[in-house]
């Protein structure tokens, strides 16, 4: 039985090893814009998490957080996948806080990363005001940045770091703002510089 419980086991992380390769792959395709290919490489993964660990597992999150991924960037040009972001993304992050798993600290990260950014992306399609929007965008972003300060992953926490830099732009421009212009400024340039200061650190 012990034998058996191993052998098991070591099936497990072999099949965990695979998709996250797979996602590693997805990944670089992902950075080519040669999304059909990423998406390929993240379905594989995502199948293989639900097969082995289930569909409602820890797990599995990780894989719903990357299909989260390829609906945000199909939402530039194709707004149906606005929601469908939005929805998945929802998924991901409710089964990273209801199960325990084999979930890498980065993992977790990507998790609530991918949930900010689609939270960004269909919201712009929605009547809530701009300013609350990407206020309530941040809230989501600084989630995942705590996760990655708490793992001390300088690559993700220069990621988000861009990533709420990027909501101060998006209003830098805008009038009306409850604050002024200048702060807005100012903090995107703060994200922005601490985020280029670790990338730079990191080499």
């Amino acid at each position: 039985r012990l034998s058996a419980a191993l052998d098991g086991g070591s099936l497990t992380a072999q099949a965990l090893d695979h998709a996250r390769v797979l996602e590693t792959l997805g990944e670089q395709y992902h950075r080519l814009s040669d999304i059909g290919e990423a998406k390929r490489r993240w379905d594989e993964a995502l199948l293989i998490r639900q097969r082995t660990f289930g569909d409602s597992s820890a797990e599995a999150a990780v894989g719903y957080a990357y299909r989260t991924r390829y609906h945000s960037y199909m939402a530039a040009s194709q707004h149906d996948h606005q929601e469908l972001a939005l929805h998945v993304g929802g998924r991901a992050k409710h089964l990273l806080r209801t199960q325990e798993g084999s979930i890498e600290a980065f993992e977790r990260v990507l998790i609530l990363r991918e949930y900010g950014y689609a939270f960004k992306v269909a919201a712009m399609a929605g009547t809530m005001d701009g300013h609350v929007r990407l206020l309530r965008t941040r809230s989501y972003f600084h989630e995942a940045l705590r996760t990655a300060i708490a793992a001390q992953d300088t690559i993700w926490i220069a990621q988000v770091l861009h990533d709420i830099g990027n909501t101060f732009t998006d209003e830098a421009g805008w009038a009306g703002l409850p604050v002024p212009k200048s702060v807005i400024v100012d903090s995107a340039h703060t994200c922005y510089q601490r985020s280029i200061a670790l990338m730079t650190a990191a080499g």
